[in-house]
């Protein structure tokens, strides 16, 4: 080779080397992606101010609506406009969301499938005589429940619009009906680039087992190897002892982890009122606007986009109580691709909540393992016992040390999910620069206070949960004993890895007098 075609390949070499395997800089920039933005929400807007009365017609309400209770369809609460047939409303749309675009669905309230009356309703979006969106929709009992769901309108493009008009108009049957316009909210993209993770901006995996009491993991103090691999992030990090949940149950638990709001400051307490808002600003928007590539992986149902759980995430993976290893597999396959950027990888597991170990972890199992039927039987004695039909309690208490015998052969398979994505990063070479982040939404009662499972009490059992983080910047082999609500992650987080100078009104879990004054 010539002495030229040397010096042009170490040329290309210096050119090209710093883009292939960036210098570790929190600031190195190596790709762009596009993030969607909620600049204006028509339901948020409208309703602090009552109904709108227009001459002629009922009145529009901004409200809350749920189409259905099953929660495996798209039928949750939506915030939206209540605009009984025959409704009409205009909309200005603004000169500086031309480059926006609306995002809509259409519905009804349960009420209108469990009532007597008959009909369909059609929904319309037009702007001035161009028709942009129209559906007609039926109700009543005949609908299947299937079909007793949200219609989501595509993404309508507000270029060249100047004013919208949503319209509800009764086809079929009559009497009153609830004729939602949800959502209603006004998207922009922005571009943000992409950045390479350092030590002092690290990848996140943040780690939620779901329904995971702490006192059942070995390094909490459980005699029994329910737990290596979260025992092994908990020695080479730090260990909060006294970590707390927000609530006993999983939609305010979560929205509490995404936020740092406690949930009677977001709000979602009950089914009625489990959508996520907008207004708030969520821990993977913050990372998203800092460079962060962000996913979701969520085997439990309730966490879940249709409840705008996925603000700030680039892709939110649903899964409906999938095994711990499925999430693994897909979690580690989703890294292998964005292995080149900084990510922050959200992992909600449900194992313990399901109560159906795979074999592997049977031999934990104290008694015999009847699979489905233990659970049918436990249910069936512990409504004799809610019912006030008890006549002897020593088959539910039997039950019920068995049934936890079986949670823990469960806290070992999403102990052994931990362990496949610890392992790759490790084998990626990334470790040195990754954060885990590792909790729980809520505990577990096995008749400790006379009651079982989750969300109707708020005993230790219930809201003593995990709390670890491990990784750079986090001492190692650390325990901190002050009460610590995981919600403070948010907090801790923001102020730690993605902005220092953040002057947020916030409690940092690695610092135990914050922990005393919070």
């Amino acid at each position: 080779m010539t002495v030229i075609g040397v010096g042009l390949i170490v040329v290309l070499l210096v050119a090209f080397l710093p883009n292939w395997f960036g210098n570790g800089d929190e600031g190195s920039s190596v790709a762009q992606m596009q993030i969607e933005k909620v600049i204006l929400s028509w339901v948020s807007q409208d309703a602090g101010r009552g109904p709108l009365v227009v001459p002629g017609q009922r009145e529009i309400k901004a409200t809350t609506l749920a189409p259905s209770k099953r929660r495996q369809h798209d039928s949750s609460p939506l915030p939206c406009l209540d605009m009984g047939p025959e409704s009409q409303l205009n909309l200005t749309v603004q000169p500086d969301h031309a480059d926006a675009s609306l995002r809509l669905a259409v519905g009804f309230d349960r009420e209108d499938y469990e009532g007597t009356v008959e009909g369909s309703v059609r929904f319309t979006v037009r702007s001035r005589d161009v028709v942009l969106f129209e559906v007609t929709k039926p109700y009543g009992r005949s609908v299947p429940m299937g079909e007793q769901i949200w219609t989501r309108a595509p993404l309508l493009p507000l270029k060249d619009l100047d004013t919208l008009t949503l319209s509800t108009e009764r086809i079929t049957g009559d009497g009153p009906v609830h004729a939602a316009f949800a959502q209603l909210e006004v998207l922009r993209t922005v571009d943000r680039p992409r950045t390479r993770a350092s030590q002092a901006q690290p990848n996140i995996v943040f780690l939620v087992i779901d329904t995971l009491r702490a006192d059942r993991l070995t390094c909490y103090g459980l005699e029994k190897p329910t737990s290596p691999h979260m025992d092994a992030l908990a020695a080479r990090g730090t260990r909060f002892a006294n970590g707390w949940a927000p609530s006993p149950w999983t939609w305010p638990s979560t929205a509490s982890l995404l936020t740092g709001l406690s949930p009677a400051e977001h709000g979602l307490l009950s089914y009625e009122a489990c959508y996520l808002a907008q207004e708030f600003e969520t821990l993977p928007e913050r990372l998203q606007a800092a460079g962060w590539t962000t996913a979701a992986f969520s085997a439990n149902p309730l966490v879940h986009p249709d409840k705008d759980f996925d603000q700030g995430f680039e892709s939110f993976e649903t899964y409906s109580w999938a095994r711990g290893a499925t999430l693994a597999a897909d979690v580690n396959q989703w890294i292998d691709s964005v292995a080149e950027y900084r990510f922050f990888a959200y992992v909600h597991l449900t194992d313990p909540h399901q109560y159906e170990p795979d074999e592997r972890f049977q031999h934990l199992i104290e008694g015999e393992f009847n699979g489905a039927r233990d659970g049918a039987e436990l249910r069936r004695l512990f409504g004799e016992r809610l019912q006030g039909r008890e006549s002897d309690p020593a088959p539910i208490q039997a039950l019920a040390q068995l049934a936890l015998s079986i949670y823990d052969a469960t806290v070992a398979e999403s102990d052994a999910a931990i362990g496949a994505i610890v392992e790759h990063i490790a084998e990626l070479g990334l470790t040195q620069r990754t954060l885990f982040v590792l909790t729980s939404d809520h505990g577990e009662e096995f008749l400790e206070h006379g009651m079982l499972y989750h969300g109707n009490q708020l005993h230790r059992e219930l809201m003593a949960v995990p709390l670890i983080l491990a990784g750079p910047g986090v001492p190692a082999g650390k325990v901190i004993t002050e009460r610590a609500e995981n919600r403070f992650l948010f907090d801790t987080i923001v102020t730690r890895w993605i902005d220092p100078e953040a002057n947020i009104e916030g409690t940092d879990l690695l610092n135990p007098s914050a922990l005393s004054a919070a």
